[in-house]
């Protein structure tokens, strides 16, 4: 009994993995919708921004400089 016990508990750990790994991937797929390519949505949000829309957030710099590079390649 402790040894099927234990076997399930295997699985269920195995199967949180899998989870997270899906997760991890679909966090990455959206991440670069957002940031990559030309027209990517960071850019095209900082350029209204420039042309003088009124915001009290920012961007953080790190993502911003991702978006630029991305534009660049």
């Amino acid at each position: 009994e402790m040894y099927n016990k234990f076997a399930n508990f295997v699985s269920d750990l195995e199967t949180v993995g899998k989870r997270i790994d899906q997760t991890g991937s679909a966090y990455n797929d959206a991440m670069n919708k957002l940031k990559t390519g030309r027209g990517n949505l960071i850019i095209t949000t900082e350029k209204i921004k420039k042309l003088g829309a009124r915001t009290n957030k920012e961007i953080s710099p790190s993502l911003l400089e991702e978006a630029e590079e991305s534009t660049i390649n």
